[in-house]
């Protein structure tokens, strides 16, 4: 007599088909993320903002030797960073030890969103472009 499987085995080969096919994007993400990131614009909600003046040349520079460099309102930041998979986010830790948590809402090639986990950026979505040709 052969024995249907039961649910629970069909749940855990869903599972982990699941847990194979996020990691495979992720993992994509984190090609992605090596590049010239150059600030956008702002949303909060469904309301877009332009960069200040001051803002106008940000950048987030990510390196594949896991350095960034960062201008933010004409300062600039070096440190390093790392990509967590588990919590789609980077951490960046500057050269004072300072330590700034990023989370990915989306990446493309050409676009990457983040969110950053302090307090007056919580609820802002930020957005960068892809530098075109500049090095």
């Amino acid at each position: 007599m052969i024995r249907k499987p039961n649910k629970s085995v069909y749940l855990l080969l869903v599972l982990v088909f699941s847990v194979n096919y996020l990691a495979a994007q992720l993992a994509g993400k984190e090609q992605c993320l090596f590049e010239q990131w150059e600030l956008a614009y702002y949303k909060i909600g469904n309301e877009k903002y332009p960069p200040s003046k001051k803002e106008k040349k940000d950048y987030l520079n990510l390196g594949t030797d896991m350095k960034f460099i960062s201008m933010s309102e004409e300062e600039i930041d070096r440190g390093t960073w790392l990509f967590n998979t588990n919590g789609s986010y980077i951490e960046m830790q500057n050269s004072k030890g300072e330590k700034l948590k990023a989370h990915i809402i989306s990446i493309t090639s050409k676009n990457l969103v983040l969110q950053f986990d302090i307090d007056e950026l919580r609820a802002i979505e930020v957005y960068y472009s892809a530098s075109v040709g500049e090095e």
